[in-house]
């Protein structure tokens, strides 16, 4: 709502659809079918609105120019504060992330400079496991980013489509590369506060990207908290947010992705060892339960900070990575003895053996079976020209 001060009557704001469909009306729109190219003329169709080419009935979205950008839906993502779209970019011939912070927030001048501000800042930041930035500003009384656009969507729309856990060199490669980016994001004087799956996007390479900085700053001025699962417990007291915050967050994480399951509250370390913990320790090793054991610590001083969980996961991640090398490298030449005929089957100790003779006769029958074949079918010819 906004209030007028003259009269003190408050005006009703519209939603970002409503507003964005207002703007859609205000543009001459000409699109071509991507089923058949046919070009059709869609000033008169209501923004957003889908309709059957006529040449060959594939469906057609009316799309909604947004400065260079072209929408076709009315949204991805939706929260409180935004709206995430998929867009494209006309000027680069690329789909590109669009965030709109959502009229009712877009209307406080505070609001909108400080949602440019953070992405000013983390364009500076320039790190492979935070979301790249490309645009930002405002267009239409609306405070927008533009970043990189993820195929997979958020970390939940990946998992959904996985049907086995995720490896676990996957998941402690995801930890390294947002520990990472988290510390440089800290140097820059940026901390997270907003660290859960919704936040956490998949692109194409299966990498993990964040996203939503500045967000916990802008909730707590607009009066709501986002996940108390993954938030440290001074931000749920006190709403503080710091670099130790963030490594709470980060052990929860962890705990969804090795465990299946998020912990009950802090000082998991402590009290829930034989589930939780325990269970990561089977997966992943001792070292890396202990690490989340301290992550996961009700005192911000008795977490570990980014250097730390880097320098515990590290050796951990590059043995990993060894065995999978070292299994890669034992198929390869178990593949290769058989391609050989070296053998067909496994001995006990899952080499193959045997078989190198037997080879070499199957294939000396199969040269004399063809010589067989080709001086027939010759002593063939010759008693019919006889």
């Amino acid at each position: 709502m906004a209030e007028h001060a003259e009269t003190g009557v408050e005006e009703e704001i519209p939603s970002l659809t409503e507003r964005l469909t207002e703007i859609g009306w205000g543009h001459r729109v000409k699109v071509a079918c991507s089923a058949c190219g046919q070009k059709l003329d869609m000033t008169e169709i209501a923004p957003f609105a889908a309709v059957c080419c006529p040449n060959c009935s594939a469906r057609v979205v009316r799309p909604v120019y947004f400065g260079d950008y072209v929408l076709e839906d009315t949204g991805r993502r939706r929260d409180r504060l935004t709206t995430v779209f998929r867009a494209y970019d006309s000027k680069l011939g690329r789909y590109v992330s669009l965030k709109i912070l959502n009229p009712e927030y877009s209307a406080s001048a505070g609001a909108r400079s400080r949602f440019t501000r953070i992405a000013r800042l983390l364009a500076a930041v320039n790190h492979p496991a935070i979301l790249s930035i490309y645009n930002c500003g405002e267009l239409y009384g609306l405070a927008y980013i533009v970043s990189q656009y993820a195929e997979y969507g958020t970390l939940p729309e990946f998992l959904a489509l996985q049907k086995e856990p995720l490896p676990t060199e996957m998941v402690l490669g995801w930890c390294c590369d947002l520990a990472s980016g988290l510390q440089k994001a800290s140097a820059s004087g940026l901390s997270h506060g907003e660290i859960e799956p919704a936040n956490l996007l998949v692109d194409s390479g299966q990498r993990i990207r964040l996203t939503g900085f500045g967000l916990a700053e802008l909730m707590r001025e607009a009066g709501f908290q986002g996940s108390r699962v993954y938030a440290a417990p001074e931000k749920n007291t006190e709403g503080m947010i710091h670099e130790k915050s963030d490594v709470y967050s980060l052990g929860v994480l962890l705990c969804r992705l090795l465990a299946g399951r998020e912990p009950s509250g802090p000082g998991v370390g402590k009290r829930e060892t034989p589930g939780i913990l325990s269970k990561i320790g089977r997966r992943a090793g001792r070292e890396v339960a202990e690490l989340v054991g301290r992550m996961l610590s009700a005192s911000p001083e008795e977490r570990p900070d980014f250097p730390g969980i880097l320098e515990t996961l590290s050796p951990v991640l590059a043995g990993l990575e060894q065995e999978r090398r070292t299994r890669k490298q034992k198929i390869s030449s178990r593949l290769q003895y058989h391609g050989n005929g070296a053998g067909t089957s496994p001995g006990k100790n899952g080499t193959f053996s045997g078989g190198g003779q037997r080879g070499r006769r199957f294939r000396l029958a199969l040269l004399l079976s063809a010589v067989a074949v080709v001086a027939a079918a010759a002593l063939l010819l010759l008693i019919r020209r006889g």
